[in-house]
């Protein structure tokens, strides 16, 4: 038999005998001509290494798919727990502003009732005015009758003749006037007092409504104040509704992650696919991979062979009279068993000769 790394010459041949096991198998399997099951094993360990690396691909990038799906969830629900954070802050900040636009109502109610009581406790404003002015003006009146009178008994008292008529004035006649003149002032003094501790009560009464009134200035000015701050949270009240309703109604960027999470699931659901047909592919080139090793379909072509040559080898041993059993097994391991000796190998039985 012919070394296969050498050409053929008379010293590259070797016995068949000598050659290893392995090259022994390449020599049976060039003369049963099997060696094609080889290439074909050849070209499926390369199919398989390419199966098994677009698989190892795929599982990476479902893997990677997952991972997106789990962040574009959380997304999704970071935004729907986000909204529904922010609804929820909406409403209780507009119930909390109607508690307050409630208890400013109840302060204006409180206050109305206050404003009313002030009111009617100042109906007679108009009566004391008009009244104090009145007095007043009796009151300046007779101060001026008082003094003119007085004037008059000071003339009578310092004159003796009428500057007038140059009558002379009798002292009867100036006793009788000034005693007239002083009865007619003592009854206006009198009159002036009276008027003037009425003027006091006026003056009184009239501090009283002026206090009144500056309370009910005040109470006005807060209820004023109240009404502008109800107005202010009621248009709050609408801002914040308005927000709402468009917080609710916009659903884009909810609506946009959703879809981009069916698109990543499809795209891991395709992939899954695709990664169960090339297992199901890879099931059966590692079936034909068993079929197409040394132990599987060549084996038992082997098997099916080897009684024949070692029947052949045995009849031509024993046409050259060389009388010895000779049987290969399906390693390749020789047995040669003689008369004289029971088993032996060819090294041996060359050592023996």
């Amino acid at each position: 038999f012919p070394s296969h790394d050498s050409a053929p010459s008379s010293a590259s041949f070797t016995p068949f005998m000598q050659l290893a096991q392995g090259t022994r198998r390449e020599v049976i399997e060039d003369i049963l001509d099997i060696q094609i099951f080889s290439v074909m094993n050849n070209i499926l360990k390369h199919r398989i290494l390419e199966t098994k690396e677009k698989i190892r691909e795929i599982e990476t990038r479902i893997e990677l798919d997952k991972q997106k799906v789990k962040l574009q969830q959380d997304y999704i629900k970071q935004l729907e727990e986000d909204k529904k954070k922010r609804h929820d802050d909406i409403q209780l900040t507009i119930s909390e502003t109607y508690e307050g636009i409630k208890l400013l109502e109840e302060k204006i109610e409180c206050l109305s009732g206050e404003l009313g009581t002030l009111s009617n406790s100042i109906e007679d404003d108009n009566e004391i005015s008009k009244r104090r002015t009145e007095m007043v003006t009796l009151y300046k009146s007779l101060q001026i009758r008082i003094e003119k009178i007085t004037d008059e008994i000071v003339f009578y008292e310092e004159h003796d003749t009428c500057p007038t008529c140059t009558q002379i004035l009798s002292s009867e006649l100036k006793e009788t006037a000034i005693g007239k003149h002083a009865h007619k002032k003592e009854e206006i003094c009198t009159a002036v007092d009276t008027l003037n501790n009425k003027i006091q009560e006026l003056e009184t009464r009239a501090n009283e409504i002026f206090a009144a009134k500056q309370k009910i200035l005040e109470i006005q000015t807060e209820i004023t104040k109240y009404n502008t701050e109800i107005i202010g949270g009621q248009n709050y009240i609408r801002k914040l509704k308005k927000e709402m309703d468009d917080f609710s109604n916009n659903q884009t960027s909810t609506e946009e992650a959703k879809i981009q999470l069916k698109t990543i699931a499809k795209q891991v659901v395709e992939a899954a696919e695709n990664r169960g047909k090339l297992k199901e592919n890879s099931f059966y080139l590692d079936a034909a991979s068993s079929l197409l090793k040394d132990t599987g379909i060549k084996t038992k072509i082997i098997k099916q062979y080897l009684p024949v040559i070692n029947k052949l080898v045995n009849k031509y041993l024993s046409a050259m009279d060389f009388f010895v059993s000779f049987e290969l097994d399906e390693a390749f391991n020789e047995t040669i068993k003689s008369r004289h000796r029971d088993d032996f190998s060819y090294a041996s039985y060359r050592d023996w000769e």
